[in-house]
């Protein structure tokens, strides 16, 4: 029988979320998020955010090869512009 290697908890497999944000944290390399963080970010579904992305109604994402990634300065500065003060303030110019 072969060794059992113990994984940090949370981690369900190679290649895991958390393996990935740990290795992110640990080289200081955490200024992008995939879908999912950026959705969580926002508050919204992952699924929404995807929608926007498709319609042009999203924050500004880049692409390395396949992966969707977005600027997490660049996420709050895009939400953070759309704060408003009263629900009659949509759709005005700012």
């Amino acid at each position: 029988m072969g060794k059992k290697h113990l994984a940090p908890p949370g981690a369900t497999g190679r290649g895991s979320a958390a393996l990935r944000a740990s290795a992110a944290e640990a080289t200081g390399f955490t200024e992008y998020c995939d879908t999912a963080g950026a959705a969580n970010l926002l508050g919204i579904s992952a699924s929404t955010l995807t929608k926007r992305r498709m319609d042009g109604n999203g924050p500004p994402f880049v692409k390395f090869s396949k992966l969707v990634r977005y600027h997490v300065p660049t996420l709050r500065a895009w939400a953070a512009a759309r704060e408003h003060q009263s629900t009659s303030e949509y759709g005005r110019a700012a």
